[in-house]
């Protein structure tokens, strides 16, 4: 047996292990950077809605995706620092205070696009021009004012106000009923 007939053995033997490798080695980069770029298109996706689960999602993931990117981390963890921060008591202060957490997450933003491949968008551009529609908004502040004044009166801090029903007043696009016996359903019949 010649050197060539055992390196031909060993091509034979070693080629498919390598291939598999090889092949298992680039799916897992690709894997991680399909993820990188979801999370990317998750926080624009939500910008306008930064209080929805899927943006809430999207951030506490950028952590284990990003986790090798130091730039990333960097800014991640500056944003975090400012969504755990109180808000200041100050009208002044706290107009600045969200001017900076905006800046903040644009950084985030632009440096998760960086690392997803990305490099060619605008993020300040793309920042300002969401779309949440203005219906979705006022929905969420009135949900949050029947909460807060749901769990005043169960907790016994506000009174619920309860007051007779005025027929003369209906304002539906059908009568309201009439009470059976009253004088009103006497005449219908």
């Amino acid at each position: 047996m010649t050197i060539s007939d055992v390196l031909s053995i060993v091509a034979i033997i070693l080629g498919p292990v390598v291939a598999v490798v090889v092949t298992r080695l680039m799916d897992n980069r690709s894997a991680a950077e399909f993820r990188r770029y979801q999370v990317f298109r998750d926080l624009m996706r939500t910008r306008a809605a930064k209080l929805s689960p899927a943006h809430v999602d999207a951030l506490n993931l950028v952590e284990i995706e990003f986790n090798k990117f130091h730039r990333v981390s960097e800014a991640w963890h500056r944003y975090m620092e400012n969504l755990a921060a109180a808000n200041p008591l100050d009208e002044n202060e706290r107009s600045n205070f969200y001017v900076r957490r905006e800046q903040l997450f644009i950084k985030l933003v632009q440096e998760v696009a960086k690392e997803s491949g990305l490099r060619t968008v605008d993020i300040t551009d793309v920042m300002t021009s969401n779309y949440y529609p203005v219906g979705w908004q006022t929905e969420q502040q009135e949900q949050q004012q029947i909460r807060q004044l749901l769990i005043q009166v169960l907790a016994g801090n506000r009174g619920l106000s309860i007051k007779p029903f005025d027929n003369t007043r209906w304002a539906g696009p059908y009568p309201p009923a009439v009470p059976p016996g009253s004088a009103s359903s006497a005449k219908q019949s």
